[in-house]
């Protein structure tokens, strides 16, 4: 199994895309908050998460795996903790993690106490058959 860690927690999933116009269509962008939020954790992935690391776990990670994002809770507002997948096995994918998020068959998303870590931590296995 690997871990690793983000510094920032994921942005929901209403916070990730606005919609615009393209003359008389209407399209999903990205909105300026979710490229900021994908500028700081690439940083942090790059900076903080070798290559080297996920080289010698390449053969683990070529095929089905299991994942497991824990997040902190850092209040008691109420959140839907599903909103926030999007954004976080895209950032698998985009930073060449996985090779495609539809590798995940196996994945647990759940709330962790604060102050108990980073505020996500992910943990990536081979899926067991």
């Amino acid at each position: 199994m690997i871990y690793f860690t983000l510094p920032l927690l994921p942005l929901p999933l209403s916070q990730c895309f606005v919609n615009s116009k393209r003359g008389r269509k209407s399209i999903r962008i990205a909105s300026y908050s979710y490229k900021a939020w994908k500028q700081e954790v690439d940083l942090h992935i790059k900076m903080n998460v070798t290559h080297d690391f996920f080289e010698r776990h390449r053969a683990s990670l070529d095929g089905d795996v299991r994942v497991t994002f824990n997040i902190e809770r850092v209040d008691r507002r109420r959140r839907d903790l599903d909103n926030t997948l999007k954004c976080l096995g895209d950032t698998l994918t985009r930073n060449g993690i996985l090779r495609d998020d539809s590798q995940i068959v196996d994945l647990r998303v759940r709330w962790v106490k604060k102050g108990q870590g980073a505020p996500v931590r992910i943990e990536i296995a081979p899926a067991i058959e």
